[in-house]
């Protein structure tokens, strides 16, 4: 079972018709409970001789002071923020598998599961006099992350309007992606492992994107096209670790040293998107697009730190390879190739509303054990099918307060997966009563 509770208070004060103050808190509980007795698996209906029980509890505080001035051609928006995040959770694990009982508790109580990150930001929005069609934004941000500590990150967008219905723009971003709690802290630690699953030595990913693209339009009709790379370094990858003492080729069971998050690969990615979007009339609206992506990962054994490769062979998860020299894969496993997507909307003068939304998403890699490739946690691939689902949505307002919607998602019932072996849902049914003051 699933609960969350969410709330969020934010209030603004316009000084006068050029600065304008923000302020916006949140806050967000959420709890989970998982519990698995004995699945079944195989044709003859065998089970796993498996119990497990998980609880997990996580909260996160944010809250953001912005304020804008506007002065002649120069838009300025300064903040400062804070992001807090805590976790905890305690499971039980009990298997009778071929090598006899085992029994697993973990607990997060005695570990200190937080993060938080404040940070100051600027960002300046530019049309020079002079420069007909010309615009620039910029901006910058300084983060102190508790784990991390200070990092910094940018963005440079500059655009150029060569008519009303025409716009060439260009966008170049830096950012950071913090591991996670539990990538962090999970204190698990297994069967001969000299570590715990979690590594308290993680840094951030870094990445750095880039996009070219241009707009324009044809009468109703609204056309953009885009190109994009995204570079990706310090990702963090899931990895085996092993015996060192025999070969790869010799390694058995009681070889298997624990498994643990590392800081190991560099990630590049690039495609293009074409998006088309109009109306016909005033009640109907309409938006597609189409996006291409490929990619590659690249992993060096001279990443991995001394601690652990003076005593231990490193298997990567995701690829099933030793990271006993340069390792390179050209496939972005779980990350389909390309995806369609359609959206069909239409308002009635009498307050009625209604919409249809579509996707199509090809086939992508996949993850999976097989054994001939090596030693226990050696992974192969296979892919993870297409699919294609449909939602739908009617809505009826009742002044200008009181509004109802009925949604629909996946109203086709169709039966996919996003990943091999988790389920996902199937058809719902969704009534909304919202009211503003």
């Amino acid at each position: 079972g699933f609960k969350r509770d969410y709330w969020q208070a934010d209030g603004t004060w316009q000084r006068n018709p050029r600065n304008q103050l923000k302020a916006i808190v949140g806050y967000t509980f959420s709890n989970r409970l998982n519990v698995q007795d004995s699945a079944t698996i195989g044709e003859n209906r065998e089970t796993d001789q498996t119990y497990f029980r998980g609880n997990y509890d996580g909260a996160l505080l944010t809250a953001e002071l912005q304020s804008t001035w506007e002065i002649d051609r120069l838009r300025v928006l300064t903040g400062l923020g804070y992001y807090g995040e805590k976790m905890q959770f305690d499971t039980y694990l009990f298997l009778d598998g071929p090598w006899g009982p085992f029994e697993q508790m973990v607990n997060y109580d005695s570990v200190a599961t937080y993060i938080r990150q404040n940070y100051a930001f600027t960002q300046l929005s530019w049309k020079p006099a002079g420069i007909s069609g010309f615009g620039l934004t910029a901006g910058g941000r300084v983060t102190q992350h508790s784990q991390a500590g200070l990092i910094g990150s940018f963005e440079f967008n500059p655009y150029w309007k060569f008519s009303a219905t025409n716009m060439l723009f260009f966008t170049t971003t830096t950012g950071f992606t913090p591991p996670s709690l539990y990538q962090l802290f999970d204190p698990t630690q297994g069967i001969n492992a000299f570590l715990t699953r979690g590594n308290p030595d993680l840094r951030p990913e870094q990445s750095v994107n880039m996009e070219l693209g241009y707009r324009f339009r044809i009468g109703q009709t609204g056309f953009q096209l885009g190109a994009f790379s995204n570079r990706v370094s310090d990702a963090i990858s899931y990895v085996y670790l092993w015996n060192r003492k025999p070969s790869v080729q010799e390694l058995g069971f009681a070889d298997y040293r624990g498994d643990t998050y590392l800081n190991l690969a560099r990630q590049i990615s690039y495609g293009m998107e074409a998006t088309v979007q109009g109306n016909w009339g005033s009640r109907w609206s309409w938006k597609s697009s189409i996006s291409y992506v490929e990619g590659s990962f690249t992993f060096s054994p001279e990443d991995i730190p001394e601690s652990i490769s003076d005593r231990h062979f490193v298997q990567l998860y995701d690829f099933g390879s030793f990271l006993t020299e340069d390792v390179k894969s050209d496939e972005l496993v779980r990350r389909p190739s390309l995806m369609l997507n359609s959206d069909f909307r239409y308002r009635s003068e009498t307050g009625w509303s209604a919409g249809v939304f579509g996707r199509w998403i090809g086939a992508r890699p996949d993850i999976f054990y097989q054994s001939d490739l090596g030693p226990f946690g050696a992974l192969g691939t296979n892919n993870v099918g297409a699919f294609s689902t449909l939602d739908w949505y009617a809505g009826r307002s009742f002044g200008e307060a009181w509004n109802v919607v009925l949604r629909i998602e996946n109203a086709l019932d169709n039966k996919f997966s996003e990943i091999n072996g988790f389920a996902t849902r199937g058809r719902g049914f969704y009534l909304q009563l919202n009211y503003n003051m």
